[in-house]
This record gives structure tokens, C-alpha cells and sequence, in this order.
């Protein structure tokens, strides 16, 4: 297909039709043209052959395979043929004036195929000069650019999206955020941000796997794109946090709709391995410019909203406000001080007892942790227990307060006064498996007997990790450690734990009790509780009690022991040991 420059003599042109008529220079000559030629025929990319005109004189197989132009189609054809329309005349000027001032010419350009469609390539052109230094041809070589750019557009969009949910990613996010805040800034209009977080999703991975995860968070990012408008950005930075940049809700009622509508479509239940599965989300709400004015510092303001929403227990929405920025700055001094307070020996154990109702006798005490540090004074456990949870310190103060407890449960029974000691494991704590181990370890170091330690637990830790739960508390019972449920009613009570582990106690929360006297409903249910756990043969533990009625009335139902205020604040050990001489 292709031809020899008209500067070479083409082999037939050569003088006589007989090989041997040929001089050993013709007959190289002959030759290295024909090697020229199959090369040319053979090469991936696409060459033309012009004259000095312009016309296309010859091409090869790969201009035919790329254009979808036959040899005959071109021949005598001008490239524009081939021109898209997408380049403007001063672009092919100034290709022409790069050709006749360096004689060369490469770049990207688009062309369009036979078929109409439209692809880059990229083309380089070279003038072909005579021995007298005229143009008399233009060679010009190009490859299709397609599947490369096909594959930029890839890389791009890994680049800037989310692969799972085809959501923003955290790069395209922030500049999609920056782009609102601009632009809200010249008309003078608000921008939410939303942060939000699912509530208990690494449950949904440890219970069905994380190809179910990864489909529950696919199904949330299509439910909450069809929530938005077409200028809104929702964005999956990372695991289970999302992202909404809002500029729709220009007024609280209007806001307040669009966050309620939002919590009932995540809250859908979907069908995972053929079961159920409801999840909740938690929602921080930071909005320009009232909260701030700068992206970095409003996506600060909503995450410190989306804290505070956590710690007000999940699965609802808060506002930033200035207060709530004191408290993340009191909240920050906390944390530097809970840091050193085990080392610096801050923390204490004192006893709440517990009393057996018929017998009115002490059948045992619970450990309470406390807090006292010399910059701020005594710290709420409510206040110091979230925050050691957030740091991922619950594991290392738990293990001092099991420790501790034992050491003073031995040191008692030493002493001649044994009590029964009951300690809180925290569902991070059996989430690592190894309560069972540790506890049976400290009762072998210190010579304890087991019936002077119980465990208690909350029913969370039956959601976080039921199989670790479970072992473990097998393995605390058949050694003689009593096991108990703590808080009962205010987590995720479930019978089927309660009817096939092997517990002892469970004991009410205090949210039930503390209106027993006045409210028929709330001693029904009390009375409930105490009746189906006893038909399991689990004794009953009433907490919070703060008034003689409470108690008289949690006897007259049946219930086994209580503990609260009535009967004795929670006291150091010796201020306990003494009190219990005194009664």
C-alpha cells in the first residue's frame, strides 16, 4: 500500500526487467525498499504519505483499520476528510506554519472515523525535502488515543470517586465544598454540611460478612442521592461516614424536614443473607455562614456536632453551637488529664453494697470507678467513661479495675470480712476476647476464691460480639464466677441470650425504679421482669433504690436484692468495712 518516496526510484522504475541486468547497488537499493515497505505495512500506527499539495498519495493497513477509510477511498483525498470539526482554522494554521518553519509537527488532535465517530490521536507530521532542499512530500504517522484516554478517565474517576458507592470521594468532597462555599458567599445563600455515621455497622460486618456491608452501604448512598438535588454533593470519605454539602434548606423547618426524612430512609430495614437488618445513623449539622467560613473549619463544626450526637446516644441529629465548641474544649482538657490520671494514681474504687431484701443482710458489693484529679476535683463517671471509651483507653483502665477489685476482694476475705465483689466489663473489653483468661489469671495470682467475684455486663456486649460474649461467659461460669446483666431494659434486651447463657443475676436499671412508688406502669414492669427471670432461676437486683417506699414496694413483688442510696452510698473501703461493723 504504501509507496516509495518520489526522490527514490521505485523498484520498477530501476533500469532492465532482469535481476541480473542490476548493479550490486540497485539490487540493495531494490531490496532495502522492499523491507521499508513491509515495515510500514505491518507498523500499528496509522501512516500517510502527502505530496506537496497535500493530497494523500499512500497509505498503510493501519490508516484502513483505525479510519475505516479503504487505500482507494483516500488516494488523491485530502486529511480533511478526517477532520472532526472540533479545532478551530487557526489551530491547523499554526500546524502549518510549525511545518514550513522547523519542518515538523506533533500533538494531540481529534479526528472522526468512516463510521462519524469522533477519537484523538496523536499525530506527528515531517516535510520530506528533495536533494535541491523543496518539499515534495509529507509523512505523517498518528495512533489512536481512545483506549488511553479511556483509561485516564479511569484513573480519574478512582481518583475522585468512591469505587464501592459511586459516591464523591474525600478529595472531590472538599473541592465540592469549597465550589458551595463560593458560591454561596456571591449569592449570599446557606450551605449545610452534614456529617453522618452509622450506628453499630462494624456489628453488620462481623455478623454477615463485609460483602453484606459493602451492599448495605451501596443501598444507603442510592437512598440518599434520590433525597438530593442535582447541585447537592453526597460523599463517602471513608468505612462508614458519609458526607451531604446541602444547598437547598435556606431555613431551620426547612432543614429540620430534610434531616427527618433522611433518618427515616437510612432507618428502611434491608434484606441481608436472607434476614432483616434496620440501621441507624448519627448526624452532626454545621451550617455557612453562621457556624463558619471556611470549608476546614465547618466540616470541624460539623464533626464536633456529630460527637456530641453520638454521645447523646445515637441514632439522631445535633447542631453545632458555641456552647457545644466550650464543651469540646473542656472535653479536650479532659482527655490530656484522663491520659495520665492511672499512672498518676487518680483513680479509685469505691463500694456500693448490695442487700438481700428477706434477709435484710449484705449478700455482696459492686466496684464503682472514680475519678479525682488535683486540676479539676471529683469527675462523673458520666462524664470521664464516654470519653476513655472514645480514646481507647476503656481496655487499660478496665484491666486496673478488675485487677483492683480482686486484690481487695483477697485482701478482705484475709481479713475476715469476705464480700462478694462485682466488677463492669465493658463490651470493648469482651469484644477482645479475652475477659475469661484475664479474670481466671487474676483469681490464680491473688488466690481468690471464685465465688467472691461476680462479672457484670451490659447487653451490649451481646450485639458488639455475641460468640466472644458467649464463650466467655462459659468459661467464667463453670470456674464459679457469677455472671450478671447490668442495665436491664435500656439496651437491646433479648430473651434468647437470657434463656440460653449461663447468667445468675440480672438487675433492673434504675430508669425503672426511680418512679416504682408513683407510676402502676413502671412497677407492672418491674414486677414482669422479676417474674421471667425467675422462671429462668435468675436472682433479681434492683438499682437506684432511693427511698424506704421503693424498697418496701420492690420486696412485696418478689424482687431478691437491692442497692442504691437508701441503704448506702458508694464508699471507700474502709469507710465501707466500717459502716458494715456499724450495722
Amino acid at each position: 500500500m504504501i509507496r516509495p518516496p518520489h526522490s527514490v526510484p521505485a523498484p520498477t522504475d530501476l533500469p532492465g526487467s532482469e535481476e541480473a541486468e542490476h548493479t550490486p547497488i540497485e539490487r540493495d537499493l531494490r531490496l532495502q525498499l522492499r523491507i521499508v515497505e513491509k515495515v510500514i505495512d505491518a507498523s500499528l500506527e496509522g501512516i500517510i504519505i502527502c505530496d506537496q499539495k497535500g493530497l494523500i498519495q499512500s497509505v498503510n493497513r493501519a490508516f484502513t483499520q483505525i479510519t475505516g477509510y479503504s487505500e482507494a477511498e483516500a488516494l488523491g483525498q485530502n486529511p480533511s476528510l478526517l477532520s472532526s470539526g472540533r479545532h478551530a482554522p487557526d489551530f491547523y494554521q499554526q500546524m502549518w506554519a510549525s511545518l514550513e518553519a522547523q519542518g515538523f509537527w506533533q500533538g494531540e488532535i481529534w479526528n472522526r472515523n468512516k463510521a462519524g465517530q469522533v477519537y484523538p490521536e496523536w499525530l506527528s507530521i515531517t516535510s520530506i525535502e528533495n536533494e535541491s532542499g523543496e518539499v515534495v512530500q509529507y509523512a505523517a504517522i498518528f495512533h489512536d488515543l481512545t483506549e488511553i484516554k479511556r483509561s485516564e478517565a479511569r484513573l480519574k474517576q478512582m481518583a475522585r470517586f468512591d469505587q464501592l458507592t459511586r459516591l464523591a470521594n474525600r478529595q472531590l468532597f472538599y473541592d465540592r465544598l469549597q465550589q458551595a462555599l463560593a458560591w454561596a458567599k456571591v449569592q449570599q445563600r446557606k450551605i449545610t454540611l452534614i456529617q453522618l455515621d452509622l450506628d453499630w455497622f462494624k456489628v453488620i460486618n462481623d455478623r454477615y460478612g463485609h460483602e453484606a456491608g459493602d451492599q448495605l452501604l451501596q443501598t444507603l448512598a442510592q437512598r440518599v442521592q434520590l433525597l438530593l438535588d442535582s447541585e447537592d454533593t453526597a460523599a463517602r470519605p471513608s468505612g462508614d461516614e458519609f458526607s451531604l454539602v446541602l444547598h437547598g434548606p435556606q431555613t431551620h423547618e426547612d432543614l429540620l424536614s430534610f434531616l427527618n426524612r433522611l433518618r427515616q430512609v437510612i432507618c428502611v430495614p434491608q434484606l441481608i443473607a436472607g434476614q432483616e437488618v434496620r440501621i441507624t445513623a448519627s448526624m452532626g449539622v454545621a451550617v455557612f455562614p453562621e457556624d463558619a467560613q471556611t470549608a476546614e473549619t465547618l466540616v470541624g463544626c460539623a464533626d464536633l456536632a456529630l460527637e456530641h450526637a453520638k454521645y447523646l446516644g445515637r441514632n439522631g441529629f445535633h447542631f453545632y453551637s458555641q456552647t457545644l465548641h466550650r464543651q469540646s474544649r473542656s472535653r479536650f482538657q479532659l482527655a490530656n488529664l484522663l491520659q495520665n490520671a492511672l499512672v498518676r494514681g487518680e483513680l479509685h474504687l469505691f463500694y456500693q453494697p448490695k442487700v438481700h431484701l428477706a434477709s435484710n443482710q449484705i449478700c455482696g458489693v459492686e466496684a464503682l470507678l472514680r475519678w479525682f484529679s488535683p486540676e479539676l476535683g471529683g469527675v462523673s463517671p458520666a462524664d470521664f467513661i464516654p470519653l476513655a471509651e472514645d480514646m481507647g483507653l476503656i481496655d487499660q483502665i478496665g484491666d486496673w479495675v478488675l485487677e483492683a477489685a480482686v486484690r481487695q476482694a483477697k485482701e478482705w476475705s484475709e481479713a475476715g470480712t469476705p464480700l462478694n465483689i462485682a466488677v463492669n466489663v465493658s463490651a470493648r473489653q469482651f469484644q477482645r476476647g479475652d475477659v475469661a483468661v484475664r479474670v481466671l489469671s487474676l483469681l490464680a495470682r491473688y488466690q481468690l476464691e471464685p465465688e467472691w467475684l461476680s462479672i457484670e455486663l451490659t447487653e451490649t456486649s451481646f450485639l458488639h460480639s455475641p460468640e466472644k460474649t458467649r464463650v466467655a461467659i462459659e468459661q467464667l461460669t463453670a470456674a464459679g464466677v457469677k455472671v450478671a446483666i447490668d442495665d436491664f431494659g435500656t439496651g437491646y434486651s433479648s430473651l434468647s441470650y437470657i434463656r440460653t447463657m449461663s447468667l445468675h443475676q440480672l438487675k433492673v436499671d434504675i430508669s425503672f425504679i426511680r418512679h416504682l412508688a408513683e407510676s402502676e406502669r413502671d412497677r407492672k414492669l418491674v414486677e414482669a421482669i422479676i417474674a421471667m427471670a425467675h422462671a429462668l432461676d435468675l436472682e433479681v437486683v434492683a438499682e437506684g433504690v432511693e427511698d424506704a417506699e421503693q424498697l418496701r414496694l420492690l420486696a412485696e413483688i418478689g424482687c431478691d436484692q437491692a442497692q442504691g442510696y437508701q441503704i448506702c452510698r458508694p464508699a471507700p473501703p474502709e469507710s465501707l468495712i466500717e459502716w458494715l461493723l456499724q450495722r
